[in-house]
C-alpha cells in the first residue's frame, strides 16, 4: 500500500499518528476539517499529505444556504459581506493571502 487516508469524526491524536506513520509502508495522508490541529502538528509526526477533502465546498454551500435564507426571510443580503471581488477572484494567485 503506498498511501493511507485516515478519516475520523474526531481529532486523531499524536500517538495514533505516530503509530500510523510507523506502520504504513508509504506516505501517510490525513483528511482534516474543522477543529483539526494546525497542519504543522500532523506534519511534525511524519504525515506526508494533508487534505481538506470536501470541507471547503461544504463551507461554501453553507454560505449559499445562509444567504438564501436571509434573502427569503429578511429580504436582506448582509450575510454576503466579506466575499471576494472579481479582481481578487480572477488574479493568478487568488489575490492577497
Amino acid at each position: 500500500m503506498s498511501a493511507l487516508l485516515v478519516e475520523q469524526a474526531g481529532t486523531v491524536g499524536p500517538a495514533t499518528l505516530t503509530s500510523l506513520v510507523a506502520g504504513v509502508e508509504g506516505p501517510l495522508n490525513v483528511l482534516v476539517g474543522p477543529d483539526a490541529p494546525p497542519v504543522a502538528e500532523p506534519a511534525a509526526f511524519g504525515v506526508a499529505r494533508i487534505s481538506v477533502g470536501s470541507s471547503i465546498a461544504l463551507a461554501a454551500h453553507a454560505v449559499v444556504r445562509r444567504a438564501a435564507r436571509e434573502l427569503l426571510s429578511a429580504g436582506t443580503c448582509d450575510s454576503l459581506r466579506g466575499g471576494l471581488d472579481y479582481t481578487e477572484l480572477n488574479s493568478p494567485a487568488g489575490g492577497s493571502r
